[in-house]
């Protein structure tokens, strides 16, 4: 595999800042992260989870947060990520390896010598993590015995016509490229069997639509992603599975879609009405936390939805439609202490696949970057890394009995949250419950 460390030092030579997560990586403890791993494998295979048949998933995360509200230590699954490999030079060096070849498990369905496109943000700072997945999709297909070359798009990059390749390229050099013929999504007239970035099909109109529908005969990672980027099919999913999930200690939570204002604003006082709150508001298919806000009564609704709103298009683009939102109870969480301070924290689970065995791989725990001092204070309360101008590694912890201790966990709590990744988009992908109308105000 490479060194993912030597490209960001070779990218500075050339004037390109990248960021690596070796302060993360380096956090991990491999015989913690197996260990609890067999563990998971256990509790999946007892309660009759881990098998995946379908090409509608390779490789996700499921993000989670600790509840002690019935008086026991719960888990609530705040969300789910489908297809996006960001993040996966953070695991421990085995693991980045099994996450890489979760997307080459695409390769059993496609046909010989495929045609690959894999997409990224443009100026990613992890761009690095693009390339380990291009480069184990290039030696696998080396290694089989069939030709095949990578190219990377830019804007003045010409595709070539003949032989099967391995493309990257940054959305704004692909996306005006694309098109669909007989089902299949092309660039520059190549016609393309895999595609690796829920990213590039969300981005393009008319493959979204395919995807959507189960039509784009263009295999990508992962089908699953109207479920994961509509977050209330992923409330409903775990809500409708309640008791299966339950073994794995899993609190559904009360939530809502919403497809206009005015419903919006209709389903958070309903909730009020009910004694939830606070609530939470989610956009559609938002990712760093762009648009996530929390709302109680004291709240100025519009003016909090006119700051998400903003502040999802300014991420996105402004041809990009926030609804439907979703509205969700907020989890009463249990803090941890960091910098002598009291702050909230979730678990991201990175979910792999293997053969037809669905695996998890790892875990990033993310701590807030301000002390938590209410809702309405987002610094304190949305924990990602990345939303805040750059990727601040120093919040986020590795897998160890350090960090266990850290935030108040045991080996069996992190296996349970293994198990329960593994076991949601198992369902998911049974499923395939995306886009589904959902109730409004």
């Amino acid at each position: 595999m490479i060194n993912d460390d030597a490209l960001v030092r070779y990218a500075s030579v050339l004037g390109r800042q990248l960021v690596t997560l070796q302060e993360i990586r380096e956090k991990q403890d491999l015989n913690t992260s197996e260990r609890i791993i067999e563990m998971a494998f256990r509790k999946l295979q007892d309660a009759g989870f881990g098998s995946i048949h379908t090409d509608h998933f390779f490789m996700g995360s499921v993000d989670f947060m600790i509840s002690s509200e019935s008086g026991r230590k719960e888990f609530c699954i705040i969300e789910t990520n489908g297809g996006n490999s960001r993040g996966i030079s953070l695991l421990p060096v085995k693991y980045t390896k099994m996450a890489c070849n979760s997307f080459v498990e695409m390769l059993r369905f496609m046909p010989k010598e495929p045609n690959i496109l894999i997409g990224h943000l443009f100026e990613d700072k992890i761009i690095h993590e693009k390339f380990i997945v291009a480069e184990a999709f290039f030696q696998t297909v080396k290694g089989r015995g069939e030709e095949t070359h990578f190219t990377m798009i830019g804007p003045d990059t010409a595709v070539e016509t003949s032989g099967p390749k391995i493309m990257m390229g940054a959305y704004p050099d692909i996306l005006p490229r694309i098109g669909v013929k007989d089902g299949y999504a092309h660039i520059d007239g190549v016609v393309l069997h895999g595609i690796v970035g829920d990213g590039v099909i969300r981005r393009h109109k008319d493959l979204d639509l395919l995807g959507s529908t189960n039509e784009l005969k263009t295999l990508f990672a992962n089908r699953v992603y109207k479920t994961t980027d509509n977050k209330y099919s992923t409330y409903k999913l775990i809500e409708k599975y309640s008791e299966e999930l339950g073994i794995f200690r899993i609190r559904p939570l009360k939530a809502r879609l919403c497809r206009s204002r005015e419903g919006l604003e209709q389903v958070v006082g309903e909730f009020f009405g009910k004694g939830i709150s606070p609530v939470v508001i989610k956009p559609y298919g938002g990712s760093g936390g762009a648009g996530i806000y929390a709302l109680d009564e004291r709240s100025d609704i519009e003016n909090i939805l006119d700051l998400s709103m903003n502040e999802f298009r300014v991420k996105f683009g402004s041809e990009r439609n926030p609804f439907p939102y979703t509205v969700v109870e907020a989890v009463k969480f249990v803090p941890m202490e960091w910098k002598e301070s009291k702050r909230n924290f979730d678990i991201r689970i990175y979910v792999g696949r293997k053969g037809d065995e669905i695996i998890p791989l790892g875990l990033l725990m993310r701590i807030a970057r301000s002390p938590f001092k209410g809702m309405d204070h987002k610094e304190g309360f949305v924990v990602n890394l990345s939303g805040y101008g750059g990727i601040e590694t120093e919040r986020g912890m590795g897998l160890s009995q350090e960090s266990l201790d850290l935030f108040g966990l045991t080996e069996t709590d992190v296996a349970d949250m293994f198990a329960a990744s593994c076991a949601v988009f198992e369902l998911m992908q049974k499923e395939m419950i995306g886009g589904e109308p959902g109730e409004d105000g």
